[in-house]
């Protein structure tokens, strides 16, 4: 899949997003939640139109940042180098977002109770899909374990991914089925901080396994 195709569809994306929230209009209350607390309570109230306008324009951002990340890469550090895997990455991106912005809206309603668990369900599966592209992501500024130590080195880099992959993969899908699961919702959430974490760690774990330090003593 190359950039315009990914863009079409995400544009796609943001018109059925629109859509809905054309629908929803008329079913939501005046006044809707638009916070939610750790308990899955609302903490925070406003006007209906804050969802919609929040959710359009997260789903804007998806499209923006596909066209605007190539043009601000520096040279050699492109998303160019890996094209195809980058337009579904961000394709991906942008169907959370559309999930994200349907799960408020139905939440708002009042159809969906647990909507931090549903919302966690979601982010898991978008790292299971992330997981099985992230050997293919070649050094870049804007996407992947972008540390001091993948940053440095080809070798670093590439065995992090490969092992961020399979954490991200199959930790998603663990992920998943714990948010839907009757687990508070802090369970899947600190589930989700150790698994964005742990490849920085495990980067420069292998950057000292795989570049030792040379220099003379």
């Amino acid at each position: 899949m190359n950039i315009k195709k990914s863009l079409l569809i995400q544009g796609g994306m943001l018109l059925l997003g629109f859509l809905y929230s054309l629908y929803m209009n008329a079913q939501l209350p005046d006044r809707v939640p638009t916070h939610w607390n750790i308990n899955n309570q609302p903490d925070a109230w406003g006007p209906k139109s804050t969802l919609h306008y929040l959710g359009l324009g997260i789903l804007l951002l998806g499209p923006l940042l596909t066209w605007a990340i190539p043009k601000l890469s520096p040279k050699n550090f492109g998303s160019e180098t890996f094209g195809e895997t980058y337009s579904t990455m961000m394709l991906l991106v942008q169907g959370m977002f559309l999930a994200i912005h349907y799960v408020i809206l139905r939440s708002a309603l009042g159809d969906i109770s647990n909507i931090g668990n549903v919302m966690m369900a979601v982010v898991f599966a978008f790292f299971a899909f992330f997981g099985n592209l992230m050997g293919r992501i070649k050094r870049n500024f804007y996407m992947g374990v972008r540390t001091p130590w993948t940053l440095a080195s080809e070798r670093v880099w590439l065995a992090t991914h490969r092992r961020a992959g399979r954490l991200w993969f199959f930790g998603g899908i663990a992920g998943v089925l714990f948010s839907l699961l009757p687990f508070p919702m802090y369970v899947p959430l600190t589930a989700l901080i150790l698994m964005s974490f742990a490849p920085v760690i495990d980067s420069y774990l292998l950057s000292k396994k795989l570049e030792p330090d040379e220099s003379p003593q």
